[in-house]
């Protein structure tokens, strides 16, 4: 049984997710079987990556369109999901784990899973700090300026 269900109305969608879920579906099953208490969340950060708005308004489904910085900082901000099955920073480390899955079952290109992964490290004290509801809105919208290449979606 699938855990996950992803549309794919395209021909470029539906490879791009038979490229991605197998692996997904090998992680989650392993999170289960050890009984992780964040399986929820694991698979939450697959969903969230492999449903980013790029990849539904690029019809190539190509990585090299994807914008990490808007992802996290944009597209997850919107979803509105960010610590809803765990902690902010156990799906933190979902996500860059996937990427890394992703990488190594080649469903990404090896050099760009290093560089997204090494972003992520990079921006993850930002992360945390914007999906912290102890954060005001001033420091949001400078973590949104310095991350984010889209204008901000806060008007502070």
């Amino acid at each position: 049984m699938s855990h996950f269900l992803i549309p794919s109305d395209s021909p470029e969608a539906q490879a791009f997710y038979e490229r991605h879920l197998p692996v997904a579906e090998a992680w989650i099953d392993e999170l289960e079987a050890s009984d992780d208490p964040f399986v929820a969340s694991a698979a939450h950060a697959v969903f969230c990556l492999l449903s980013s708005f790029v990849f539904a308004e690029d019809p190539t489904f190509d990585w090299l369109a994807f914008d990490l910085h808007d992802f996290l900082f944009r597209d997850l901000a919107e979803g509105g999901t960010v610590g809803m099955d765990g902690p902010v920073p156990v799906f933190f480390d979902h996500l860059v784990e996937a990427i890394r899955r992703f990488t190594s079952a080649g469903a990404i290109d090896r050099p760009l899973g290093a560089q997204l992964v090494a972003e992520m490290t990079d921006a993850r004290e930002d992360f945390e700090r914007f999906y912290d509801p102890c954060t005001d809105d001033d420091e949001l919208l400078a973590i949104e300026r310095r991350r984010s290449t889209r204008p901000p979606m806060m008007s502070v």
